[in-house]
């Protein structure tokens, strides 16, 4: 009788011992799902917090750029000012005043080709006022400017296109377009400042804030020009 009971307990035991097994890995299982999916919930909270953070950092981003952009048109308003400054104070002989605005023009400007006519207009002034009063003969871009000052706008204007110049060096024909402003003959200062962009595409602004050019911008047949 002893003997029929443990055999059935064993029986028993063995039966039972493979289920245990199948419970036992169901729950293994059922953990390492769970712990992917906490893992997969983990995950995508990440991608969704850096998808937030990204969205957060471009209009920021936008800003900054546009906040620069609004800063360097500003400067760059401001230096072309004092370049307009500049020239007047040239055509006038003010020398010294136009030698301090060249200075600034070179100082903050980042556009080398603007800095490069500054310097060469802060050279005509440095060597101005170490002459005195007479133009120096061996610069002619000076001797016009000084004509020009002195109302003789028709010497002025020879001494800029003569040889040429007007057609090889844009300073010359930008001059020249002014005199030609200034004596009302519109059509030959179009051609000169037509020059004068072809040698310098700059010489579009600079003409643009140039008042000596406000018939030229205000004539409906030479406004392409400006533009």
């Amino acid at each position: 009788m002893a003997k029929t009971k443990a055999k059935t307990a064993k029986a028993t035991k063995t039966k039972a011992a493979p289920k245990a097994k199948k419970t036992a890995a169901k729950k293994t299982a059922a953990k390492k799902t769970a712990a992917k999916k906490t893992a997969a919930k983990k995950t995508a909270a990440k991608k969704a917090a850096a998808r937030k953070t990204s969205k957060a950092r471009k209009p920021a981003k936008k800003r900054a750029a546009a906040a620069k952009a609004a800063r360097t048109a500003r400067d760059d308003g401001a230096i072309l000012k004092a370049y307009e400054q500049a020239l007047k104070a040239l055509y006038d002989e003010r020398w010294g005043e136009a030698a301090k605005l060249f200075e600034q023009v070179i100082a903050g400007s980042e556009h080398s080709d603007l800095n490069d006519r500054a310097r060469r207009y802060l050279q005509v002034c440095r060597r101005r006022l170490g002459k005195g009063a007479q133009p120096d003969p061996e610069d002619p871009f000076l001797a016009a400017v000084v004509e020009r000052n002195r109302g003789n706008l028709e010497e002025a204007l020879s001494l800029a296109i003569r040889g040429g110049r007007a057609k090889k060096d844009d300073r010359f024909a930008f001059l020249a377009a002014s005199i030609c402003c200034l004596t009302g003959d519109l059509d030959k200062a179009a051609e000169h400042l037509a020059q004068a962009i072809e040698l310098n595409p700059k010489n579009r602004v600079y003409a643009f804030h140039d008042s000596d050019f406000q018939g030229l911008r205000e004539s409906a047949d030479h406004a392409h020009l400006f533009r």
